[in-house]
């Protein structure tokens, strides 16, 4: 027996709510993720364009922690 009309409606819109909820959440990621990679690009282009000597620290801070970016996701 198949349900038509309202009640199927009525029993599929949970599951349309959650898919949203998903939908959702993965663009608020890509925005997170975004903006993580724009954060990362802004300190080496800042710290590119300091006078003198480059302190390796920085860049290699800024390798490190998208290092940590990268496998956390890979463990997913």
């Amino acid at each position: 027996m198949t349900e038509t009309g309202e009640a199927a409606d009525a029993e599929l819109k949970p599951l349309q709510e959650l898919l949203i909820r998903l939908v959702r959440s993965e663009a608020q990621f890509r925005m997170d993720r975004d903006a993580f990679l724009a954060g990362c690009r802004d300190h080496l282009h800042y710290t590119l364009q300091l006078v003198g000597p480059i302190d390796p620290e920085r860049i290699h801070s800024v390798i490190n922690i998208m290092d940590d970016f990268l496998n956390h996701r890979s463990r997913k």
